[in-house]
């Protein structure tokens, strides 16, 4: 990488050659420029992703040359996140229709607030985007707060992050000053900040309306190109499989599986979870209904369906530490028969220098996302392979493999005894 002048003229025109891509392509198939309005588009098509992330990285890296680092770390602050908490959290977003406009005082006798603290709080959220001030008093919604709006399940995400994450992330110091060393899920930042013993799961299971926000917020989470489940789905394993039997661990309303054997009529599928994820699933369609059954069963306690050919994980040893993903894949033991093979479709982190550091920078965001709620983490290769070969040494792990597109990656594992 270069340095100095020459370096930021080369971001330069990285932006203006991909920026130059983008508008090209809008241009030339009719569709609406970007901008921040209301009734702008949602993003790019999905054509448009290598462009987009070459602007997205290089204008990153710009900003923080430019900036130099006493300013860029200046500029990461909480209080970014407290003009949005309240919009949130105070529903401010749907306090007016979009399309129309808002005096601060409407706004505040619709949420509760004072003006004094709508207008304070707004125009403090308009510096990134959201909300607009049209004339001097007057609000209108951006595209950012018609998501907020419009969006339930995206509303949903924004306020578990707000509500659930961000308290958790501030206290993760004290969490791990306080129980060094630990990997207890029940002594994670989330633990100190609502000053229980709970776990993030226990403190759902007693609060329902914070579960089902929670799982609304997930699912706008991992959904999307990169979560599609075409990838796992379309990946040669089970067409090499033939006739099998296929358990979910874990598998929540059993979308995975009822994708799976939609496809592969020669499949049949159990999905598990606890009960309450298991009463909510989805209904099969009539010509799979004969070939999948919902089971409620911990994934903690010895696994109850013997000898079938793949136990399969979807999203979920990452919300667990490797002390608790042992008993979780030790439990699957006696159930084993040689060749049985556990699929995992997870992140995968990279090694350094690998991929692109907006890229990597998700990543690892997402790892301190499960350090301060859960004591979990994300894993890399190597960790992947230790995980499985600590749990028991007939644990083989054959391929790690990421399809085109995705955000997760297959992790194949045979049992060998």
């Amino acid at each position: 990488m270069e340095s100095g002048t020459d370096r930021i003229t080369e971001l330069a025109a990285i932006i203006s050659q991909n920026t130059e891509r983008i508008s090209t392509y809008l241009n030339g198939h009719d569709l609406p420029p970007l901008s921040f309005a209301a009734d702008a588009p949602p993003g790019l098509p999905e054509v448009l992703g290598s462009a987009r992330a070459a602007v997205v990285e290089a204008a990153d890296e710009l900003k923080l040359l430019v900036q130099g680092p006493k300013e860029a770390l200046q500029s990461e602050g909480q209080h970014d996140l407290v003009s949005l908490h309240v919009v949130v959290d105070y529903g401010i977003a749907r306090s007016f229709p979009v399309g129309q406009e808002a005096t601060f005082a409407d706004i505040g006798g619709a949420c509760g607030l004072g003006e004094r603290e709508v207008r304070r709080v707004l125009r403090h959220a308009m510096t990134k985007r959201v909300f607009r001030e049209s004339r001097k008093g007057v609000v209108e919604h951006t595209a950012a707060s018609r998501l907020l709006a419009q969006d339930e399940a995206f509303a949903d995400w924004a306020n578990v992050n707000l509500g659930e994450a961000w308290p958790a992330a501030a206290q993760t110091v004290n969490a791990m000053r306080k129980w060094p060393g630990s990997q207890r899920a029940a002594q994670s930042g989330f633990s100190c900040s609502t000053g229980t013993d709970d776990t993030l799961f226990d403190y759902l299971g007693k609060h329902p309306e914070r579960a089902t926000k929670f799982a609304s917020g997930m699912s706008a989470f991992s959904t999307g190109p990169g979560y599609k489940l075409d990838h796992i789905v379309d990946d040669p394993l089970w067409t090499d499989l033939g006739e099998a039997v296929v358990v979910d661990l874990g598998g929540s309303t059993g979308e995975a599986m009822i994708a799976l054997t939609s496809k592969f009529p020669r499949l049949a599928a159990v999905v598990q979870d606890l009960p309450n994820p298991i009463a909510r699933h989805l209904v099969p369609p009539t010509a799979i209904q004969g070939r999948i059954r919902f089971m409620a069963h911990d994934f903690f306690n010895e696994q109850p369906v013997k000898d079938a050919d793949v136990y399969f994980f979807r999203l979920v040893l990452h919300n667990w530490s490797d002390e608790d993903c042992f008993r979780i894949l030790r439990a699957l033991v006696p159930a084993l028969k040689p060749g049985a093979r556990i699929i995992v479709n997870e992140w995968c982190l990279p090694d350094i220098h690998t991929i692109p550091i907006m890229e990597e920078r998700r990543l690892r965001a997402m790892d301190m996302h499960m350090l301060s709620l859960l004591n979990a983490r994300e894993r890399d290769g190597d960790d992947w392979a230790d995980l499985f070969n600590h749990a028991h040494p007939k644990f083989q792990l054959k391929s790690i493999t990421t399809p085109r597109g995705s955000n997760l990656s297959i992790i194949e594992v045979v049992w060998t005894g």
